[in-house]
């Protein structure tokens, strides 16, 4: 059996009661910093600085509200609110530092929320605050793709799937905000490429779960893109079966440098992946792959064999629904910051009742597949085969995480 790393991206139930670990120490903190700061409290100052727009020949910036903020461990204690002038100049009279806190200012202009860096009391009164605004726009051209690694963390044997960690690098390379394209309730930015047997997405940094969209099978980022550079993290399992797994994804934009990251002892082959030198991540020692120059709309796929012999029966299951079913990204809501996820109810409520998880599964399995076929012999419209197909996967993923729950520790 091939060995891999046991460590793997954290699990739902796990992470949420971490949260609620590092909240109520992250509470106590800040009330014991509330409590000794007020002895420290200085006379009231000033803070001045000024609004530039960073955009070439942008629009003039009319007098808008901006705000101070003063923090503690990324929690906001303190707020002062003006308004600025004319030309951009703004003060703040009456402002009482503390010391330990970091101070930043924040405005909205053109529908996009802008802060500045945030600094200690003292560098704020060696100098006046710069807060860069762009105008904006929705040509996709400005946007690229400097990196985009994949990570294949660990097996979960059971299951019969890999914990992977993608860490993405977007590049904005104009000077103007990148809003994407509108959509009800706002825009859609940045497209996430991701593998079609992705599922249960985990949202680590430079992404808001709040603000991800899976839109046409496609995951999507609907927060504004400054110029600039942006990284991102997202955890997901990917299936595979018996010892063998199909890499692919399709980039929505030119992309600089993609790596795909292996454990010692999986065998990968790829024609458009070329092997670099091995590297070392704390107990693990992975083998690296680069691709270079990517053009928008290419792909790139790898086959990943020599993994350990799954159990089977689940992700043979999953394997048909996904062939059957097109990208297959189950979004799983849990504690710790997950994408929500509604239960297929239509089909399934009146049948679930006194019947085993894997029972059930199976049942989904099987609708999917005669969904698709329906489908396919023009017997069912677009319209409801796409709705019926979402909420079965959604079903589908579901139940992946009861059965998980249920599994011995």
């Amino acid at each position: 059996m091939t060995d891999l790393p046991s460590s793997y991206w954290p699990l739902s139930a796990s992470c949420g009661q971490n949260r609620r670990v590092l909240l109520i120490f992250a509470l106590a903190a800040l009330l014991l910093f509330l409590a000794s700061s007020v002895a420290v409290a200085q006379e009231e100052a000033a803070i001045a600085g000024r609004i530039r727009n960073g955009t070439a020949g942008g629009n003039a910036i009319d007098p808008i509200e901006v705000v101070l903020h003063g923090l503690f461990e990324r929690s906001e204690v303190q707020r002062w609110r003006t308004v600025s002038t004319e030309d951009g100049a703004f003060r703040f009279e009456g402002v009482i530092p503390r010391e330990g806190l970091q101070y930043q200012v924040s405005t909205l202009h053109a529908g996009v929320l802008y802060f500045s860096a945030s600094l200690p009391w003292e560098d704020l009164m060696k100098q006046d605050i710069i807060l860069v605004v762009f105008d904006t726009t929705s040509d996709p051209s400005l946007v690229r793709l400097a990196q985009d690694n994949t990570v294949v963390l660990g097996v979960d044997l059971n299951a019969g799937n890999l914990q992977m960690m993608h860490m993405l690098v977007y590049e904005n390379t104009g000077d103007r905000t990148y809003l994407g394209e509108a959509a009800p309730g706002g825009h859609l930015t940045v497209s996430i490429p991701l593998p079609p047997s992705a599922f249960q997405i985990q949202v680590g940094s430079g992404f808001r779960q709040s603000a991800l969209i899976l839109v046409d099978n496609t995951l999507r980022d609907s927060s504004p893109l400054p110029p600039g550079t942006k990284e991102a993290i997202i955890g997901y399992r990917a299936v595979y079966t018996g010892d063998s797994y199909l890499w692919h994804k399709t980039y929505p934009y030119d992309t600089s440098l993609v790596r795909l990251l292996v454990p010692l002892g999986i065998t990968l082959s790829s024609s458009g992946l070329t092997q670099t030198e091995s590297v070392r991540i704390g107990d693990t020692t992975y083998l690296q792959y680069e691709a270079r120059d990517i053009a928008a709309g290419a792909s790139l796929q790898a086959s990943l064999s020599r993994l350990p012999l799954t159990a089977g029966a689940r992700s043979q299951e999953m394997e048909k629904w996904l062939r059957f079913g097109g990208i297959g990204l189950a979004l799983v809501a849990a504690s710790g910051g997950l994408l929500y996820v509604a239960v297929w109810r239509r089909r399934t409520r009146s049948r679930d009742a006194g019947t085993s998880l894997s029972t059930r599964r199976a049942a989904l399995a099987t609708e999917l597949a005669r969904l698709e076929e329906e489908y396919q012999a023009g017997r069912l419209q677009e319209e409801d085969y796409k709705l019926q197909r979402e909420e079965g996967r959604r079903a589908l993923g579901v139940l992946l995480k009861q059965e998980d729950s249920h599994q011995p520790a």
